[in-house]
């Protein structure tokens, strides 16, 4: 299977969505075991719900949507629930998964269109 220039560009979005995400969590982490722990049953459940999400009815592009998106719920949920500030690395990967979004929605903004 060919990668697409647009999904080569996805995959970009995605690798720097997840350096940004993950390169303050990572020293953090060190030397906490139980961390990680929940960090990889959270990293299990996003993978069998994205599992999941194909094998239901939706389309590709609701999927897709719905599985970025669970960043930004995230982000939102540790700000509201812990009090953690987002950084700017944090909004930094909260524009890639727009950026993400927009991109797997297959969407054309053209500037000769204005929105109604």
């Amino acid at each position: 299977m060919t990668l697409t220039r647009r999904q080569w560009a996805q995959l970009a979005v995605l690798s720097l969505l997840w350096g940004l995400l993950a390169a303050n969590e990572l020293q953090s982490l060190a030397g906490r075991p139980i961390g990680v722990l929940w960090l990889q049953a959270a990293a299990l459940s996003w993978a069998l719900g994205t599992v999941l999400m194909r094998r239901s009815a939706l389309p590709a592009q609701a999927s897709a949507f719905s599985v970025m998106a669970v960043p930004l719920v995230g982000i939102a949920a540790a700000t509201a629930i812990v009090g953690e500030v987002p950084q700017i690395s944090d909004w930094l990967a909260a524009l890639c998964i727009a950026v993400a979004i927009v991109s797997a929605t297959g969407r054309r903004v053209r500037s000769d269109n204005p929105a109604p």
